[in-house]
């Protein structure tokens, strides 16, 4: 082969592959710079312009209790907001949601006790109607989960949530499993708690209708691992009186004879417990 030719086939190399490492680092800065790539953000202020998306998104994949989901939200924002101010606070709220381009197409919703070092999920949802492969968004909102685990949420002694009774529903046995995938995906192991369970009432006012509901209670523990899948009858007392008197009991903080009336309700809740569970409670993998 001549030294023209050879030197025509050295350059047309070096183009294709100077204009290859173009392409390539054209496309890294595209990927990391375009406006509509999956990002997750939390929501703290109620007066953030992404509440309005969220309660969209919330309506639309949570069968809520609440009459007016948007109040609700604004509330406990806004509550959250005052109360982080106090040095003292022993709640740390997190409303994390997925962000594509300008909408909200997902969101975790969980509560942080800094002196019980446990941690309840409320909410988790992805909507389909945007982006059909929900794991795109389940994953990414996940990954955000963990990576707050692993720093300020690191003292955390277990994750708590409920989920609706199977009995038998196929659905319902579906989305259980599916929290467990979820567990998996973050390194850890969820349980069933083997008890009958129930969410207590949201009010006792007999003017508003509230009735209490059978439920499957889950635990994920994160610094000691259940000794041949059990947990004792105070570890579990412990983990309802937390869900009672902390997720469900703050309902009525800005009313104090309301809020002694329903905290003496979960009390009676929670002593029925301490009276019928046996020693040893079975956890179920």
């Amino acid at each position: 082969m001549s030294i023209g030719w050879k030197s025509l086939i050295t350059g047309l190399l070096v183009a294709l592959i100077s204009a290859l490492i173009i392409y390539i680092v054209a496309r890294i800065w595209y990927i990391l710079s375009r406006k509509d790539k999956l990002h997750i953000k939390r929501l703290i202020s109620p007066k953030d312009k992404d509440v309005s998306k969220l309660v969209e998104v919330y309506e639309d994949l949570i069968d809520a209790n609440s009459i007016s989901p948007q109040a609700d939200i604004k509330r406990w924002l806004d509550e959250y907001e005052k109360s982080r101010k106090d040095p003292k606070h022993t709640l740390e709220e997190y409303w994390l949601v997925a962000k594509l381009a300008d909408r909200i197409v997902g969101f975790l919703f969980f509560q942080y006790y800094l002196d019980s070092k446990f941690l309840f999920i409320s909410y988790f949802g992805a909507d389909k109607s945007f982006l059909k492969d929900t794991r795109v968004t389940s994953d990414a909102i996940l990954a955000e989960f963990r990576k707050r685990l692993n720093k300020e949420l690191k003292e955390c002694r277990g994750i708590i949530y409920e989920t609706e009774s199977a009995d038998g529903n196929l659905a319902e046995r579906a989305r259980i499993r599916k929290f467990k995938s979820y567990a998996k995906k973050l390194g850890f192991k969820a349980y069933e708690i083997g008890i009958d369970y129930m969410t207590p009432k949201l009010s006792i006012d007999p003017k508003e209708v509230y009735k209490e509901e059978w439920v499957t209670l889950s635990y994920i523990p994160l610094k000691q691992v259940p000794q041949n899948n059990t947990l004792s009858k105070d570890e579990v007392v412990e983990i309802i009186s937390f869900v009672y008197n902390n997720v469900y009991g703050d309902a009525f903080n800005n009313d104090i004879e309301k809020s002694k009336k329903y905290h003496e309700y979960l009390s009676s809740l929670v002593e029925m417990y301490k009276n019928n569970l046996p020693d040893v409670i079975q956890l179920y993998e």
